[in-house]
């Protein structure tokens, strides 16, 4: 008599893609706001992070981009009409004391060919009247720097050193954006590893998320 033989039972297990939530960066979790079971989709915050190092980073950051940005301005606007002025009354004054000088030399120079000054007369004379050439050259060169403003290479290494601040402060920024740990895959959460709290290193999964719909099964079959 034939019998049917049993059929032979087959074990088997269910798997699925799952995906380590990590943050980029490292921090102390504020909150965790899933839990296991919840349907998440891509993008989306499952936790959040205090970084008080980081929006240091990104004030310090944005003053440092404010002071380049001023100087980059002030090199493009050239000196100011105050400081201008101030700097016209100097020459002014110099070249007053210049005249003087070259008068009162002028003078003492007759008395000494006369035999009337010693010297020593003549050649204070003299030594004034060249410091007070090289004052007034100074004064007249010191008005064409401010009437010209900043030279083309300054104001090439303002404009450099303000988009170089800029730079910084959208990096600082980008980072102090990570606070917000985001899903990369959508899924439902089935462990949460880290809790409010606790120190997260960069890197370290917060939560796993698993695809359900990415899912399939493996069978241990015998040979016959």
């Amino acid at each position: 008599v034939y019998k049917r033989q049993a059929p032979v039972p087959l074990q088997g297990l269910m798997d699925a893609t799952t995906v380590s939530v990590a943050a980029k960066v490292p921090g102390r979790l504020a909150a965790v706001t899933v839990k296991e079971g919840d349907q998440v989709a891509a993008g989306d915050a499952v936790a959040r992070l205090t970084l008080p190092e980081i929006e240091a980073k990104v004030a310090q950051a944005k003053a440092l981009h404010e002071a380049a940005a001023a100087k980059a301005d002030m090199a493009q606007e050239g000196a100011r009409t105050e400081e201008l002025d101030a700097a016209r009354a100097d020459l002014a004054r110099a070249r007053a004391g210049e005249h003087l000088a070259r008068v009162t030399n002028t003078r003492v120079a007759a008395l000494f060919k006369d035999g009337l000054v010693s010297t020593q007369k003549r050649d204070e004379a003299a030594a004034q009247l060249k410091a007070s050439s090289e004052l007034a050259a100074a004064a007249a060169a010191k008005v064409t720097a401010l009437e010209n403003g900043a030279r083309r290479q300054e104001k090439t290494a303002a404009e450099a050193l303000a988009a170089q601040a800029a730079g910084g402060v959208a990096e600082a920024s980008s980072l102090a954006g990570e606070a917000e740990v985001r899903t990369p895959a959508s899924g439902e959460v089935t462990r949460v590893v880290m809790h409010a709290g606790e120190v997260v290193p960069a890197g370290f999964p917060v939560v796993l998320v698993t695809d359900l719909a990415d899912s399939w099964a493996v069978f241990n079959i015998r040979e016959d």
